[in-house]
């Protein structure tokens, strides 16, 4: 039987699960771990939350892209 990957993003790192969207990706994660499936989490940093070692006991792979918050990278005016 071929193992089963699954490739997550999440809009911010999932741990602490401390508040109402990283919860649900936390425990999502921990349950598709415990069930077999193979996961590759890739998430967006946020300033003021840091990168997590805990992942990586549910995760085969983590990836971090860095994310700036702010109207003006969202704007067309920035495609100028």
């Amino acid at each position: 039987m071929q193992d089963k990957h699954l490739h997550i993003i999440s809009f911010d790192i999932p741990y602490p699960p401390n508040y109402g969207g990283v919860i649900d990706v936390y425990y999502k994660i921990r349950t598709l771990f415990k069930l077999g499936i193979k996961i590759h989490l890739h998430c967006f940093e946020y300033p003021g939350r840091d990168r997590s070692t805990e992942l990586n006991t549910f995760c085969e792979e983590v990836f971090y892209y860095p994310r700036k918050p702010g109207f003006v990278r969202h704007s067309a005016l920035y495609l100028i």
